[in-house]
């Protein structure tokens, strides 16, 4: 074998080497990094309800699944996970155990014990993701649901408009949307799902901070400390630490109340000049709020937290959505 030729051979046959994009203008980053753009930009669906056109990030929803004990088809809400989407196993398991919202403590600290040797490593579980099916979709507001089961409604059971009309899905799954289960506590059941995934979503945050020294959220020690960063994306105000509690009381920077969303306008600035202030008080509540407490050393400590950067602007949408279903409450 002549190397020789070989070489002249495939000399010009080599990959050319990757040409770099353009780099993006400082108002395209910054549109990356606001969630109120990218809820704007999401697909438009329409409620089945209310026939309502909006961006899917305002809207939420429903899909079939079989439960595995009795086999009926239940509805259940889409895309509330953050993670890797659900296997079959894993999706029977949510819904159909009643207790998932009665343990709220058990259920948490589940995710974090050992796996079993019997459990399938997690390239394995991959391997068995299925596709969630249809989906038709209802505004995300809790009222709405509520008027489902109110007995005079005039939105009594229109739930049973979900993959009918205008679906391509309504004649092959006619008989099964019939007898489809709707959960008399579906506003609250999401409502405490969207909680949970805001919660893991900010102890991941928060683990990220404390590992990679990252500035994702940052402790601000009082409001015009949020003036001094340049990635702002919103603030988060979790009251005062029950340590520092009655220090606090009397001081200027500790309000005793808000509400559950508000905003803190910054003079002079370009970008991020109105930041949305969440008080996770009122947003997640005391039980959810003494969970962040204790899993993280960050969360502890602190009252006031600036949350940024284009990692979070998914964190920063769920907050989002999650104040938006609980509007008017």
């Amino acid at each position: 074998m002549d190397s020789t030729f070989h070489e002249a051979k495939n000399r010009f046959k080599g990959r050319k080497p990757k040409t770099l994009p353009h780099p993006k203008t400082k108002f395209q980053r910054q549109l990356m990094r606001n969630p109120y753009a990218q809820a704007l930009a999401a697909p438009a669906r329409k409620c089945a309800v209310t026939s309502v056109v909006l961006p899917k990030t305002f809207l939420q929803g429903y899909g079939l699944m079989s439960n595995p004990e009795t086999g009926e088809p239940w509805w259940v809400p889409r895309n509330l996970d953050r993670k890797e989407p659900p296997t079959r196993s894993d999706d029977a398991d949510f819904l159909a155990d009643e207790t998932y919202l009665a343990d709220n403590e058990e259920a948490m600290t589940a995710q974090d014990e050992p796996a079993s040797e019997a459990e399938p490593r997690q390239e394995d579980k991959k391997n068995t993701i299925v596709t969630e099916g249809p989906a038709s979709y209802l505004i995300a507001h809790q009222n709405l649901l509520r008027e489902f089961v109110e007995k005079r409604s005039p939105y009594r059971q229109k739930y049973q408009s979900l993959l009918r009309a205008g679906s391509t899905w309504a004649e092959r799954l006619g008989r099964l949307v019939n007898k489809a289960f709707w959960r008399e506590d579906m506003d609250s059941f999401q409502a405490e799902v969207m909680r949970r995934r805001i919660v893991e979503g900010m102890l991941e945050t928060a683990s990220k901070v404390e590992k990679d020294k990252g500035k994702y959220l940052i402790r601000c020690e009082t409001w015009d400390d949020a003036k001094e960063h340049k990635h702002r994306g919103c603030l988060l105000y979790l009251g005062q630490p029950e340590l520092e509690a009655d220090v606090a009381t009397n001081s200027p920077n500790a309000p005793e109340s808000l509400p559950r969303l508000s905003t803190m306008v910054i003079d002079g600035v370009r970008y991020g000049g109105k930041l949305a202030v969440h008080d996770l008080r009122a947003l997640l509540g005391d039980e959810h709020l003494a969970h962040l407490r204790k899993e993280s050393s960050l969360l502890r400590s602190g009252s006031l937290f600036l949350l940024g950067r284009q990692r979070t602007v998914e964190l920063q949408m769920m907050l989002w959505q999650l104040q938006g279903y609980l509007a008017n409450e």
